[in-house]
C-alpha cells in the first residue's frame, strides 16, 4: 500500500513551526546548563537512582561545549572531565546509593579538608556545599551532589597531579585534566571499593623533595601559630659584643630550633655559641655566614614564620609541575642555589656550579631527557635572542660577526645563502619579521664552548660547556639567556657516557682537539631536572631558603592563592531551601 506523500505546500507550512519547535529545544537545554531539573517524583517506574541518573543527564546533556552547569549556585569548572566521566558511566550515581552519601564521598570531603598539607586551598573544592549535603532525599539535589562532588574530585585531584598553577600562562587551571594521568579511572577505582585517599596520594611527588617540604610545611605552620621574637634595629653585632638584642637573638633561633649551646656568661653577651647559632641561620637563609648580626641577617630573622611557611607552600606548587618519579639516575640543577648535583640510585655522585638565566630570561622549572651530548657544537641563535639583542650589537661593532665567528644566512630563491649585514635592514628587525638566521661557528669563543648537553624540551633550554669561565667566581650566576653553563663539562661529560674505564675528561679532551663537530650519544636513561624554586629541603630535615632571584613568588602566590570563577548571574535553589 502506497503512502499518501505530504504535498510541498503542507512541507511549506510545518518549515516555520519546526523552527520553532527546534528553537524551544535549544532554549529549554540551555536554561537548563544553570537550573536544576525539576523532581521526577511524579513519574512513575523509576527508582530512586533513575530519577538522580536522568537528572544528572538533564544538567549535562546540553548544545554547549564543555557545558555550562551550576550546582548548589556554584559552577561545575571541570565540566566537560564530568561529562565524559557520567557518559562512560552512563550516567548512573557515582557518589550515592538511594541519595545516601557512601563511604567515598566522606573520604573525599576528609582529603579537601587537608588540602591545606599541601599548600592548597579547602574552599577551591566545593567544601561549604559539600560540608552539608548528607542525607539528601530529593533526586534532584542528590543529582547536585554528585556533579559537585565528581567536580571536586577532578579539580583536587588534577591540581595535586600537575599543580593548580600553569606556569607559562601563570594563572590558576580549572579544567580538571592532568597531563599524565587517567583521573577518571582513578576515581572509578576508588568508588569501586578502592582506597580514595590512596589514589590521591598516588597523584603527589613521590620522591623525598615533596614529602619533606610537606613535613616543612607542617613545622613552619606551628611556628606561625607560636610565633616568634621580633629584632629590633641596631648597630652590627658579634662575638664579644654586650648587645640589649641578644635575649631577643637567642629566643628567635631557638624558636626555628638552632638554640646556642650552652648557657652565656651574662644575658646580653654575644657569645661564640650565638655566633654559630647565627652562622646555621645564615647558612639557611642563603646569607654570608659571618655569625654577625647585619642588616640582611636580622631582616631574613624578621621575616614571619607565616611568611615562611606560604613560601614552602609555593615550592611545593613548584614540585608538582615536575615528575612524581625523579628517576634512579637523575641530574637535579637547583637553579636559585646555582647548583647541579647528580643522583644515582639514591647517592650523590657529583656537584658543580651552574650559570643560570637572567632575570629577564629566567630558567624555569621543567624536567627531560638526556639524549646526546655535542662535541665541538655551532651555534644558532635563538630568533627571540638574535632580535632583541644580537642585532644590536651587530650594529654597533661592524667587526662583531667576524671578531665572534658568526655568520648570517638568509633564504633567497629557495637556498639558503651567506649575507652580509650591510644587505639587511638591521633597524627594522623585529622577532616577528627575522628573515635569516645566525650562525656561530665551533671553536674556543662558541657561546656553548666545546660540549652542549641535548635533552629536548618545550623551552629549548639545555645544559651546556661555556668559554666565560670567570662567572663561575661570581655569588649570583645569573648572566645566561636561561640555558644552564656547567662549572665541569669535561667531568659531566664522562659520567654520562658511562664513565671509566673507556670514557674519562682525558679521553673527551681528546676527542675535542680536531675541532671537528659531532654527536655522542648518551646511553642508558637519565632525566634532567631544573628546579628554581625559593625553599629547597636537606636530608637533614633542615629547609633552606633562597633568595626570589625571578621575582616569581609574587605572581605564583596570587594565582595559587584565586578564588575559581563564579557562578553565572543566575538564581539557583541551595540545599539549606529544602
Amino acid at each position: 500500500m502506497s503512502r499518501n506523500p505530504m504535498s510541498e505546500a503542507d512541507r511549506r507550512h510545518l518549515r516555520p513551526f519546526a523552527g520553532w519547535v527546534w528553537t524551544a529545544v535549544i532554549i529549554g537545554l540551555l536554561a537548563s546548563a544553570c537550573r536544576r531539573p525539576e523532581s521526577f517524583a511524579g513519574r512513575g517506574g523509576l527508582s530512586f537512582d533513575d530519577k538522580v541518573r536522568y537528572a544528572v543527564w538533564g544538567r549535562l546533556a546540553t548544545v554547549e561545549d564543555p557545558p555550562l552547569v551550576c550546582a548548589d549556585g556554584e559552577p561545575i569548572l571541570a565540566s566537560a572531565a564530568v561529562k565524559d566521566f557520567y557518559e562512560a558511566r552512563y550516567y548512573r550515581p557515582a557518589w550515592s546509593k538511594d541519595g545516601s552519601p557512601g563511604e567515598a564521598a566522606e573520604d573525599l570531603r576528609a582529603a579537601i579538608r587537608e588540602a591545606v598539607r599541601d599548600g592548597l586551598r579547602p574552599e577551591d573544592y566545593h567544601l561549604r556545599v559539600l560540608e552539608k549535603m548528607d542525607g539528601l532525599r530529593e533526586p534532584a539535589l542528590t543529582a547536585e551532589a554528585e556533579l559537585l562532588l565528581t567536580d571536586a574530585f577532578f579539580l583536587f585531584a588534577s591540581h595535586l597531579a600537575d599543580g593548580k598553577v600553569d606556569q607559562d600562562a601563570r594563572r590558576a587551571r580549572w579544567d580538571g585534566r592532568s597531563s599524565d594521568d587517567d583521573l577518571a579511572a582513578a576515581l572509578e577505582r576508588a568508588l569501586a571499593g578502592g582506597s580514595l585517599r590512596q589514589e590521591l596520594d598516588h597523584l603527589l611527588p613521590g620522591h623525598e623533595y615533596y614529602a619533606a617540604l610537606r613535613r616543612d610545611l607542617a613545622r613552619y605552620e606551628g611556628f606561625a601559630g607560636r610565633g616568634w621574637a621580633v629584632i629590633p634595629d641596631g648597630p652590627v653585632a658579634g662575638t664579644g659584643d654586650f648587645d640589649g638584642r641578644v635575649p631577643a637573638l637567642r629566643y628567635r633561633l631557638a624558636a626555628e630550633g638552632l638554640a646556642p649551646q650552652g648557657k652565656p656568661e651574662r644575658e646580653d653577651l654575644f657569645d661564640a655559641p650565638l655566633a654559630a647559632a647565627l652562622c646555621g641561620f645564615q647558612q639557611r637563609h642563603s646569607l654570608p655566614q659571618t655569625g654577625r648580626l647585619d642588616a640582611a641577617t636580622r631582616a631574613a630573622l624578621n621575616v614571619p614564620a607565616s611568611e615562611r611557611a606560604r613560601q614552602i607552600a609555593l615550592n611545593l606548587e613548584r614540585w608538582r609541575w615536575m615528575p612524581s618519579d625523579l628517576g634512579p639516575r637523575h641530574v637535579l640543577v637547583d637553579v636559585s642555589n646555582f647548583e647541579l648535583f647528580i643522583v644515582d640510585t639514591g647517592r650523590e655522585i657529583m656537584r658543580m656550579k651552574i650559570v643560570a638565566g637572567t632575570q629577564v630570561w629566567p630558567t624555569p622549572c621543567f624536567s627531560s631527557r638526556m639524549t646526546d651530548i655535542v662535541v665541538n657544537p655551532s651555534w644558532n641563535a635563538p630568533p627571540r635572542v638574535l632580535a632583541k639583542e644580537l642585532v644590536g650589537y651587530i650594529r654597533k661593532d661592524p667587526n662583531y660577526l667576524k671578531n665572534n665567528g658568526m655568520y648570517l644566512f638568509q633564504k633567497q630563491g629557495g637556498a639558503e645563502v651567506l649575507v652580509n649585514p650591510s644587505s639587511l635592514d638591521l633597524a627594522a628587525v623585529t622577532e616577528g619579521n627575522l628573515d635569516f638566521r645566525l650562525v656561530q661557528m665551533p671553536g674556543p669563543l662558541n657561546v656553548l664552548g666545546r660540549l652542549k648537553f641535548s635533552h629536548p624540551n618545550r623551552y629549548d633550554i639545555y645544559l651546556h660547556d661555556t668559554p666565560y669561565r670567570s662567572d663561575f667566581g661570581q655569588a649570583v650566576r645569573t648572566f645566561s639567556h636561561g640555558c644552564m653553563r656547567v662549572e665541569h663539562p669535561l667531568e659531566f661529560a664522562a659520567y654520562l657516557l658511562g664513565g671509566a674505564p673507556r670514557w674519562t675528561p682525558e679521553r673527551i679532551q681528546e676527542m675535542i682537539d680536531p675541532g671537528d663537530e659531532f654527536t655522542l650519544f648518551v646511553p642508558g636513561r637519565i632525566m634532567v631536572h631544573a628546579f628554581s624554586g625559593t625553599a629547597w629541603p636537606l636530608r637533614d630535615g633542615t629547609v633552606h631558603f633562597r633568595p626570589d632571584i625571578y621575582a616569581a613568588d609574587g605572581w605564583l602566590g596570587a594565582a595559587l592563592a584565586s578564588a575559581p570563577p563564579a557562578a553565572p548571574p543566575r538564581v539557583i535553589r541551595d540545599f539549606d531551601d529544602e
